[in-house]
């Protein structure tokens, strides 16, 4: 590192909201950096825990930390802004607290934008919990108005190491000289949070700036740890719905060309926001109704009654009440289940029972299992010899997939640890001693997939999936395009 770096004074941001571990192990991880010039500004975003309090007291003695409080909530627009007036390094470098950083990160961003006052520039981010993995490593920004993390879930093979410039960079990781940032007047604080990474880059691409990827810097990302507590609530939807024009109509240069995309987009929004309500507002009618047709579809297999029923990664309780309900003796099983009279929470690889079940289900479990072969032979002492397993499983190499891509509904989960074809599941049970009975009827499962799917890829793709929905749903019907496929199996040894 040249002299010249050194000497730069790199002003890191980090914001707090009642999160003193993840932003405690995000500012240690700083101090093992190589970059010899740094300090450290913790916003405290109006905390209503202990953690302001803690992390004062965790880093009293480090000169180099500087607490800044709020009592008003300002959101990561406004609490970046204010920090960054407090700053006294010529480089800011705005971070996620739910991050770490490599120890050699911020000595190559700097070297990438020293000389260079009008560039924006962010390194690779991968996954905190699947390192192998990318979360991005920049922005494209389409042209109506939608942002695409590039390489987003990709295995990261080296396809993304050269330095790449692109339409905007993530929010996770920014670094940008201070007075560039002063200059564009900060983030837009309308924004509060969402899209507002891109409307600053936007801003500064149309000031002569520049935003690039800096793929030797590495930053490791756990993922809008707030959001995943609370879930894609309707409000959060609409937010990014209402940034996204926002964003369009801010930095739209061709007033011709807004005329013609505004309509499209809010076209295309309003399609998004039905659909949203109307998933909210059924939210507990749509799985009640499959579950009551899985139980129906049950009992049609069964030759006895009444019976036993172990339902395995239970989640709610919902299926299970309702098996109660219907006369099954049933119980389930779940890592983190809802407590109910009739559930317990033990994960299945853990689970053991003296007891033998007539019946043993699996909906959306097995791909979730490091070793599904293991489990099944587990669950087959556990069943009875002229017992029934039900499997359900969402599947990959359909054409929904490959018109969906990574977008495809089976790859939304990020604790799927395996992706099953038709064949992988069928050899999967022959392997584990188990032959297949019959099939279940799974056409209703993510109805709409192609068609909302698509409209939040784009618009041209979501009107794509409109005229392709109902071919791909005939093809569904005659067996030819399976996205979930339910089978009920008996054990081998009942067939011999």
């Amino acid at each position: 590192m040249h002299h010249r770096e050194k000497n730069i004074t790199v002003s890191v941001i980090v914001l707090n909201v009642n999160g003193f571990q993840l932003t405690s192990n995000c500012v240690d991880s700083l101090f093992t950096s190589t970059y010899p010039n740094i300090e450290v500004l913790i916003f405290d975003n109006a905390s209503t825990d202990n953690s302001y309090t803690q992390l004062k007291k965790r880093y009293v003695n480090n000169s180099n930390v500087h607490m800044i409080r709020s009592t008003k909530q300002r959101y990561f627009t406004g609490g970046n802004n204010d920090a960054a007036t407090y700053a006294t390094g010529d480089i800011l470098f705005f971070l996620n607290n739910d991050t770490i950083v490599d120890q050699h990160c911020i000595s190559h961003l700097v070297k990438e934008i020293t000389n260079k006052p009008y560039r924006l520039v962010q390194p690779k981010i991968l996954w905190k919990n699947n390192k192998q993995r990318i979360d991005n490593v920049g922005g494209r920004y389409s042209w109506l108005g939608y942002g695409h993390a590039v390489g987003r879930d990709e295995i990261d093979r080296g396809q993304y190491d050269q330095p790449a410039e692109y339409d905007y960079v993530n929010g996770t990781a920014i670094m940008m000289h201070k007075k560039f940032f002063l200059s564009l007047r900060g983030f837009d604080e309308t924004f509060h949070y969402f899209y507002e990474d891109v409307d600053v880059c936007l801003r500064a691409r149309n000031n002569g700036g520049s935003c690039f990827s800096v793929p030797n810097a590495v930053v490791y990302h756990e993922g809008s740890k707030t959001f995943k507590n609370i879930g894609i609530q309707p409000f959060i939807r609409r937010t990014i719905r209402e940034n996204r024009i926002k964003t369009m109509v801010k930095n739209e240069p061709s007033n011709i060309q807004l005329t013609i995309k505004y309509p499209l987009l809010q076209l295309s929004h309003l399609l998004l926001s039905l659909t949203d309500t109307f998933i909210h507002n059924h939210s507990t009618i749509i799985p009640t109704l499959i579950n009551k047709h899985r139980i129906g579809e049950l009992k049609s297999h069964m030759y006895k009654w009444p019976f036993s029923l172990l339902d395995v990664g239970c989640g709610s309780g919902r299926y299970v009440q309702l098996a109660q309900d219907s006369g099954i003796n049933a119980t389930g099983i779940d890592k983190i289940p809802q407590h109910t009279p009739y559930t317990k929470q033990v994960s299945v690889e853990k689970f053991s029972s003296e007891k033998k079940y007539d019946v043993i289900t699996l909906y959306h479990v097995i791909e979730h299992i490091t070793s599904p072969e293991e489990m099944l032979r587990k669950i087959k002492t556990i069943l009875e010899p002229d017992g029934l397993l039900v499997i359900e499983v969402p599947l990959v190499g359909n054409l929904t997939e490959r018109f969906l891509q990574r977008n495809y509904f089976a790859y939304y989960d990020k604790t799927h640890k395996h992706f099953f074809s038709k064949h992988d599941v069928l050899e999967l049970c022959n392997s584990s001693g188990f032959y297949v009975i019959g099939r279940g009827f799974t056409l209703y499962a993510f109805p709409l997939t192609v068609i909302t799917t698509g409209f939040r890829i784009g618009f041209l793709k979501g009107i794509t999936g409109i005229m392709i929905f109902l071919p791909l749903k005939i093809l569904t019907m005659v067996g030819y395009n399976e996205e979930i496929v339910r089978f009920y199996v008996r054990p081998t040894s009942r067939k011999m």
